[in-house]
């Protein structure tokens, strides 16, 4: 809260017997979102949450120009009844102009409130201190099944709620919020959910999952558990836990070093980290000036380490002891630039891939000067190989596939070794088969199966992954010769190439 105009535009007087030169008045915030954002598409069943802290400031003064005591000011919030005080929350769908509250309410929930035994603090406005007394109300409205009969594929709907108070009313921090609602979509095909962490045990329980990354030779995988300040270790096929790394600050990306059997992983206090493979022994730690290190990946012909430094705009080369060998790249739009690399890798030809999270692209460079050879740019957006704000991705090793986390889209895109768009699965959602932003992903050739994790559903998916042709084109028209009551004519279909 800033100014007393800011606040008392946004605020609901109150009445009151007492004759003053000013009203007290309650001010209705949002002080806690619960992932309620517009880019996010919400379904039938779907839980939307928010916390309402409504603030009773006392601005009423005496005869004789000082403010209540703290005492008679806790007398008088807590005077209001039960019913005085109704937060009202309406999901309203949109169409054309007509205003909130008419004919488009398709779900709606009330909320009493007062401030009964609740604790008198001071706030300064102006600089002048006044007695607030605080009341926090957790809001959640469920979207009904009865949308499934509205929509005839998306529509957006307003997500209202306002404070009344008597003949006062005001919207909550400038509610109404725009959010899309969809139609609940079947899975495609091939990629239906093998496992689910949600459904297990403790050990399998994350908070804020970022990476997952495979180690064949000792047949686990590791997940870097951000804020829980560990690394996770699972069995590959069986998914067992099997033992964790506790760390002092928070995991980023990571991957695995085969040549002498360790791990080399990046966190939030910039420094990179080299430890064997089980957590047991630190080898070295690096600083290389970093400033927000995320996604690295070793060149296995000399053991170098390329590492993308999100908010420096550059990738970071050091050697296999963890020394500065080099960098390149600059913050910007341009061939040899970057807006927030996130990850990294080499693909079958020994280039170096780039998700560039913040131009919404990925790069394929030389790995000798950074130079461009090829890439996806299309432009933000949700439509087939545009991106919104990829993050992490994985290569095919049996064909040069890329298999791209599209965070922001709720879904996973494959493309092929040429950058052709192949397909793409998931939507939003909480249940097993839809994602909500996927920030990693690892795949098991050997078992066909696409390990995710998600930031925030805090959980690991694994989707079995179909064999997809490394030449698998993009769809498009084809003329065929048809043999039809005798005679040839000419038929077009729509087919996907495989070799």
């Amino acid at each position: 809260m800033s100014s007393r105009e800011e606040i008392i535009s946004h605020a609901i007087p109150i009445s009151s017997s007492e004759s003053s030169s000013a009203s007290s008045f309650i001010y209705p915030r949002v002080i806690e979102w619960q992932n309620l954002t517009s880019d996010r598409k919400y379904k039938s069943g779907s839980n939307i949450e928010f916390t309402v802290e409504l603030d009773f400031i006392n601005e009423q003064q005496q005869q004789d120009g000082t403010t209540r005591s703290d005492d008679e000011f806790d007398q008088l919030a807590s005077s209001f009844p039960e019913d005085e005080i109704v937060i009202s929350v309406t999901l309203e769908r949109l169409s054309g102009d007509e205003e909130y509250g008419g004919n488009n309410i398709i779900a709606e929930k009330r909320y009493s409130s007062y401030f009964q035994q609740v604790d008198v603090s001071e706030l300064e406005i102006d600089g002048v201190t006044r007695s607030v007394a605080s009341k926090e109300i957790p809001i959640m409205i469920t979207i009904p099944d009865k949308i499934k009969d509205l929509l005839a594929d998306d529509c957006n709907v307003a997500v209202c709620c306002q404070v009344v108070i008597g003949e006062n009313k005001k919207f909550v921090n400038g509610f109404p919020m725009n959010i899309n609602c969809g139609v609940k979509r079947k899975p495609m095909l091939g990629f239906d959910t093998l496992y689910c962490t949600s459904e297990t045990s403790k050990d399998s329980s994350f908070a804020y999952p970022l990476d997952v990354t495979l180690y064949h030779e000792r047949n686990i995988f590791y997940v870097t558990d951000t804020y829980n300040r560990r690394i996770a270790v699972f069995e590959l096929g069986t998914r067992q836990f099997k033992f964790h790394i506790s760390l002092s600050s928070y995991p980023r990306c990571l991957v695995v070093s085969e040549v002498d059997d360790s791990i080399i992983f990046t966190c939030d206090d910039n420094y990179v980290y080299k430890y064997s493979y089980d957590g047991s022994k630190l080898i070295w730690k690096s600083y290389p000036n970093l400033n927000w290190a995320r996604g690295l990946v070793i060149d296995t012909t000399n053991e170098d380490i390329y590492i993308c430094d999100f908010d420096n705009h550059r990738i970071v080369v050091l050697s296999k002891n963890g020394d500065f060998l080099r960098d390149f790249g600059s913050k910007g739009s341009g061939d040899t630039q970057f807006d927030g690399p996130k990850d990294i890798d080499f693909d079958l030809d020994g280039n170096l891939v780039v998700s560039d999270r913040e131009n919404h692209r990925i790069l394929v460079l030389s790995k000798l000067n950074g130079s461009l050879i090829r890439k996806i740019e299309n432009g933000h957006g949700n439509q087939p190989g545009q991106f919104a704000c990829q993050e992490g991705f994985c290569i095919d090793r049996t064909n040069g596939n890329i298999i791209v986390c599209d965070s922001m889209n709720d879904r996973i895109q494959i493309f092929n070794s040429k950058l052709q768009f192949i397909t793409s699965f998931g939507e939003a959602g909480i249940e097993k088969s839809e994602l909500t932003k996927p920030t990693g992903c690892a795949l098991d050739e050997k078992r066909q199966e696409l390990l995710v994790v998600e930031w925030n559903n805090q959980r690991l998916q694994v989707f079995r992954y179909p064999l997809l042709s490394k030449n698998v084109k993009l769809i498009k028209t084809k003329l065929l010769r048809s043999l039809h009551n005798g005679t040839l004519s000419d038929v077009q279909i729509n087919t996907t190439e495989m070799d």
